[in-house]
This record gives structure tokens, sequence and C-alpha cells, in this order.
């Protein structure tokens, strides 16, 4: 049984379908890419599975159970933690106080948290005053809080510089390979997620157009075509 699995995952605003009868499995202990064109469905794919949107049709299931339309918080119980495109931390909080609005209260869960994103010398120090690379470590810290079996992660390596962005994909596999949590990740720079992923999916204008090991994908005709274009290559 996969971890996390769609069937027919369709989403409509209004008359545009942002999403057409997606199929996915994520098996637990993957770290699985997303990715495709702006405006491809990525996000709003993320957003169906974490509650936040309500898929026009098809099922979305975690662990075998249906969530399909869960609220949010109820999700993220459940299991599933996530990152934004955009850091939203409560600016006016501590780091450790950030964290600690994930747990409940527990200051323990939210301490170790805040260790594994190498944050800790920064517990007391007020969100507002975090770098924006800083910050993109305590979004990851909020969702691992939550005590995940998987995080959905939302273009991470975004607005980093390249030795920001080596720090970023060594964190991510450290997640998965130390605390056995299952990444599924939404992300434009190809460097750090061809890397980094085992297997991607490609979606294109809200259809999923391919999948496979970052190689396959990355001679894929079709990928080539609508994103990746001939000059990209893997090494």
């Amino acid at each position: 049984m996969p971890l996390l699995e769609g069937k027919g995952v369709t989403k409509y605003f209004g008359g545009l379908a942002a999403l057409k009868d997606v199929d996915f499995e994520i098996e637990e202990g993957e770290i699985v890419g997303l990715i495709g064109p702006n405006g491809s469905g990525k996000t709003t794919l993320l957003n169906c599975i974490s509650g936040v949107l309500v898929p026009t049709s098809g099922r979305i299931y975690f662990l075998g159970q249906d969530i399909t339309g869960l609220k949010p918080h109820k999700i993220c119980k459940l299991g599933i933690g996530r990152t934004f495109q955009i850091p939203r931390p409560f600016m006016n909080m501590t780091v450790l106080e950030n964290a600690m609005v994930c747990t409940d209260g527990d200051r323990e869960r939210a301490l170790e948290a805040v260790r594994h994103v190498n944050l800790e010398e920064k517990i007391n120090v007020l969100a507002k005053t975090l770098t924006f690379h800083e910050r993109r470590r305590l979004e990851i810290a909020r969702a691992l809080a939550v005590n995940p079996k998987i995080i959905l992660l939302d273009e991470v390596a975004a607005g980093l510089n390249p030795k920001e962005i080596v720090e970023f994909t060594g964190l991510i596999r450290k997640i998965r390979d130390e605390l056995g949590i299952t990444i599924l990740w939404v992300e434009h720079v190809m460097k750090a997620i061809m890397t980094t992923a085992e297997r991607i999916i490609v979606l294109n204008k809200g259809t999923k157009i391919t999948e496979g090991t970052p190689k396959e994908v990355a001679e894929n005709p079709e990928v080539i075509e609508a994103y990746l274009g001939e000059e990209y290559k893997i090494d």
C-alpha cells in the first residue's frame, strides 16, 4: 500500500482545469520530485493533498485512508506536513515559539525540530530578524514539528544561492535518511531536485505527462519540449 496515493485528481477553477485526472503513488521512504512549467498544477496538487483545496473530482488516500476534502488541521494531525513557496513565520515570535505553534506547546519536540535544521543557536531570535535562507529552514522546522510521516515541500530552493542550495539538498536527504520522513518536493531549481530525488513526476497544463528516474525524465522528448529545453543535460 502506498503511503500517499491520488486517483484521478481533478481541480477546476471556474472553467479552467488546473489538474486533470492526475494519478500518483508515493511510497514510504521516497524522495519524489514534482516538476513542470509555471501553471502546470504543481502547487494546486499540494494544496489538494494538504486540504487547502478540495478536488473537484478524484480521491486522495493517506495510509489507505480517504482524506479527500478533510480540513488542513486534520490532515496535518494524520502526519502530512508542508512548507509554502513564501516562508510564513510569525515575525514577532522567536524561532522556538514558531516551532512550538506546530507542537501544541511541546517545547522539547519544537527544540528537536529546530536542531534538525541547524537553527538551535537562533532559538530566542525573532523570526523577523532571520535571513531568507534561515526563514526557509524555519519553515522546514515547523513542518518537522508536527511529527509528520511525509512532508510536502514547495520550492524550498527558490531564491537561494548555490552554496545554500547544496546545504538544503543535504538537509532534505538527512530528513529522509535519519528521520525516515518521506518527501514530495515541488521545485524549479533543476540542479537541486535532479540530484536529490529518486523519482520525478512531471505535470504540464494540469496533466501528468510522465514519471521516472531523473535521467529518464531529463531524456524524455515531451518533457524537453514542455519544460526543460534541449540545453538541459543531467550528469
